[in-house]
């Protein structure tokens, strides 16, 4: 439906490298790339009372983003994370705590906010505190389709959470270690991924499972359907934001009915594109991805 909103519960925070401060956070990054993507997006947070807060604020609302679900906390600091990129591009991460973040409140209006044929996209690493947590299970409660962006970050979770929030969900995406980890602890005698998704389908009663895999391009299984899309060629910068970029040019194929095969081309397109780039939200036009997708042909 055209008239479907995104809305990205978790961080919000400041990616700090050895030259520069970028503004990062998985859940925004989505909410941020579906708006380069034509689509609605809105972002469930909380910075603090500070500099890094208020530059955030002014980062989302310069991109089209509201901001009026980010709340503000005068006792906790906007959160911020230590990014090491490696010699391949690769990156590392140190995430501070406690933090704003880390103490999402549940606003009883979001229920009437969130439309029955909104998405609800949320990942792991926001329920770290079991604040934000107890939020997001209030709000995954709610009747819409639900997203899960697992996105494990140690040692920031527990498996008895992942697999509440699993259960939650409508749509699982994971990259190739998460999708490793997960085997290894539910499924050690399957080797391949076409299997494991489908024993994940039916564990968890999901519609669908996403897994991207890098370079090498990504897998999906939706109602027990493999879709298979080969990585897109590119010489990587920075892969900071590459899976939120991913996640999110999918939905905004997803959200418009289009087949998941072309959902998965679109999103790794957009995915490989962003990893030429510096940070997580770089400039860029939906155009620049049809021109790298043809350049892949």
């Amino acid at each position: 439906m055209n008239d479907q909103k995104v809305y990205c519960f978790g961080e919000v925070l400041f990616d700090v490298y050895q030259a520069e401060e970028l503004p990062g956070g998985a859940p925004m990054n989505v909410a941020l790339h579906l708006l380069r993507h034509g689509k609605e997006s809105r972002l469930i947070s909380k910075i603090g009372d500070d500099k890094h807060g208020a530059e955030l604020i002014a980062f989302i609302q310069e991109r089209g983003g509201l901001t009026d679900l980010v709340q503000k906390s005068t006792v906790y600091d906007t959160g911020t994370v230590n990014v090491k990129i490696s010699h391949r591009g690769n990156a590392s991460y140190i995430i501070n705590e406690p933090v704003a973040w880390d103490f999402i409140d549940f606003d009883p209006s979001l229920k009437d906010i969130i439309k029955p044929n909104d998405l609800l996209a949320y990942g792991s690493l926001a329920v770290r505190n079991q604040h934000s947590f107890e939020t997001l299970i209030n709000l995954l409660d709610l009747d819409v389709e639900k997203v899960f962006d697992l996105n494990l970050r140690e040692p920031h979770y527990t498996y008895s959470k992942i697999e509440q929030l699993i259960e939650k969900a409508d749509i699982l995406k994971i990259n190739e270690d998460e999708a490793n980890l997960l085997k290894t602890k539910y499924t050690p005698d399957l080797e391949d991924l076409e299997s494991f998704t489908a024993f994940l389908l039916r564990r968890f009663k999901l519609k669908g499972v996403l897994v991207t895999l890098g370079e090498h391009g990504a897998l999906a299984n939706f109602d027990s359907h493999i879709y298979i899309t080969k990585g897109v060629k590119i010489q990587a910068k920075d892969t900071v934001g590459s899976g939120d970029s991913f996640l999110a040019a999918f939905l905004s194929k997803y959200i418009e009915g289009v087949d998941i095969e072309e959902c998965l081309l679109f999103g790794c397109a957009t995915g490989a594109f962003v990893a030429t780039c510096s940070g997580a939200n770089p400039e860029y036009q939906v155009s620049d991805i049809y021109k790298l997708l043809k350049q892949n042909r």
